[in-house]
């Protein structure tokens, strides 16, 4: 997102703590947030104390900031229905009640109305994607008579921050910007128009709003959902969008033609994020008239230009072909052509056109070799077309998936981060030689999404802005290199990961934990804004 000019007037604090994606919801034994406890606890030991007044000095101002995705309205049981509508006011105003009463979140309404009936305290609660529906000012309500009672002062503590900037404020002489992060998603960007369209509907009663979700919403509905019972890891493994539906296409073949009407998602995410660059790198329609090609790829270049070329919304994969291994393949031939030019020249001996446009530069902290943003994670299936065992193709695809470095906290291998940098890039927080500049930009970012926790990466010109991500409480999924790596141990995990209900794997601690992270922003030397992020309890950040 491009970086928020801060306003005049804007809340100041004395301390803020940042968490994100606490998803709360979802049905009995398949919940991803099982926390409640552990974020009482850090409530009463952390944030509370951080209230007191120290010696003898005025009442502090306290800020939490649940920094989206606060509920899952996602997860619920009714949503894996046939005909649920992806835009669900109804279903979330019967949910919220429920998140009140269930064991597992009960002590998270507990402890932030504990922390709203303190003077000084403030909780702010943005907007993310998989919560779509507290932007109906009907949800808002409830909402906040669930946290704040009957107390009139306590409910004058509670912002509901529903832009898409998020909440921005001030802590001692510097600005943080607290925002989802998922504006920056291909697959779960959210068209502001169409939710406005979607909550007017809503509160008019005019019935269905007719909400067209991104695609992210799309494979959480029509695929997650109904495979996470007996694949726990479909929600679990991050990135997601990288690594589920290739490994579900691996482990769970009877949900194949589930997975392939999903993978329509794909086409649209691909299709958006190449299109521009890819049509003039090597032109689509050419691939098709392109002479001397073997007939049999020709499905694969149709597959590649429809997905490059027609509406995703129009465009459905055959339920008779292999969508992964066509897609494999439609990726795979282009490679080849960028990494042998020589192999696309035209019947009449002339080249194909050939621009550099689109390509790896050092200027743009989201790009990345050609080859790489064609390939992804497709690049596992390289041995599938072979002679390899099952488990040496699982191998070859998680070695390829280790590349997103998902839980170190201090990689810059993140395509959140990579984003925020590149629309960073030209800002300057501050002008050599002016002793009391202006503050123009946060100097402190911190976003959540991806349930994959950063720390202190440089953003602007100066790389006096830093940014963070403040992670999950929810239940993630790591698979560690050294069990990739040894093919016993890579047997024995898939093994679990074909369990029938998962129980082996839940259970194990190596594999599956909730990381608990935050950002504590406080008031350091000469007024600085000091940004941590830290984890409560074990085993809090992975290694």
């Amino acid at each position: 997102m491009k970086p928020i000019t801060v306003p005049d007037k804007c809340a100041e604090f004395d301390e803020l703590f940042v968490v994100s994606d606490l998803h709360l919801g979802g049905e009995p034994g398949l919940q991803l947030f099982a926390a409640g406890e552990e974020f009482d606890c850090w409530v009463t030991e952390i944030v509370l104390p951080a209230l007191r007044p120290k010696r003898g000095r005025r009442p502090r101002r306290v800020a939490i900031v649940i920094n989206g995705d606060f509920v899952d309205f996602l997860a619920d049981p009714e949503a894996r229905s046939a005909n649920a509508p992806f835009f669900n006011p109804d279903l979330a105003r019967r949910m919220l009640p429920r998140l009140v009463a269930d064991p597992n979140s009960a002590p998270v309404f507990s402890a932030l109305r504990q922390f709203v009936q303190e003077p000084g305290a403030s909780l702010i609660i943005t907007l993310g994607n998989h919560d779509l529906e507290l932007a109906v000012p009907g949800v808002q309500r409830q909402l906040l008579d669930l946290i704040a009672l009957n107390d009139h002062d306590a409910r004058g503590r509670i912002q509901l921050r529903m832009e898409e900037n998020g909440f921005i404020c001030r802590v001692g002489s510097e600005a943080v910007w607290c925002v989802h992060g998922n504006s920056d998603d291909p697959w779960n960007r959210v068209d502001r128009r169409e939710l406005e369209s979607a909550v007017a509907a809503s509160s008019a009663e005019a019935g269905k709003s007719g909400w067209k979700p991104n695609p992210g919403t799309q494979l959480v509905m029509q695929m997650l959902n109904h495979v996470k019972a007996d694949y726990r890891f479909a929600e679990l493994l991050k990135p997601e969008n990288q690594a589920v539906p290739p490994l579900l296409l691996m482990l769970a073949p009877e949900h194949r033609l589930r997975i392939e009407s999903a993978l329509g998602a794909v086409a649209f995410k691909i299709r958006n994020s190449l299109k521009s660059w890819f049509t003039s790198l090597l032109g689509a329609e050419e691939c098709l008239q392109m002479s001397g090609r073997p007939a049999a790829e020709q499905p694969a270049l149709e597959l590649l230009c429809a997905m490059l070329c027609r509406p995703h919304d129009s465009f459905r994969f055959d339920a008779d072909s292999d969508a992964a291994e066509l897609l494999f393949r439609a990726h795979s031939s282009t490679v080849a052509k960028l990494q042998h030019p020589q192999r696309g020249r035209l019947a009449g001996g002339q080249p194909r056109p050939f621009s550099r446009q689109g390509q790896g530069s050092s200027s743009s902290a989201g790009s990345g070799t050609n080859e790489e943003r064609l390939l992804g994670w497709w690049k596992a299936f390289v041995r599938a077309s072979g002679s390899g065992t099952e488990t040496e193709v699982i191998q070859a695809f998680l070695e390829e998936l280790q590349q997103y470095r998902g839980f170190d906290e201090t990689s810059p291998c993140d395509t959140q981060y990579r984003a925020f940098a590149e629309d960073f890039g030209d800002v300057a927080l501050s002008q050599p030689g002016n002793s009391d500049p202006v503050i123009r930009f946060p100097s402190v970012v911190i976003t959540g999404h991806t349930h994959q926790a950063r720390a202190s990466l440089p953003l602007g010109r100066y790389a006096e802005a830093m940014y963070f991500n403040s992670g999950t409480w929810a239940q993630v999924m790591r698979i560690p290199p050294e069990v990739i790596s040894d093919p016993r141990e890579l047997e024995a995990l898939v093994k679990k990961l074909r369990q029938p209900g998962n129980a082996e794997l839940m259970n194990d601690g190596h594999l599956v934990w909730s990381p608990k992270t935050y950002v504590r922003v406080q008031t350091g030397a000469q007024g600085k804004a000091v940004a941590e992020l830290k984890a409560f309890g074990e085993p809090g950040i992975m290694p």
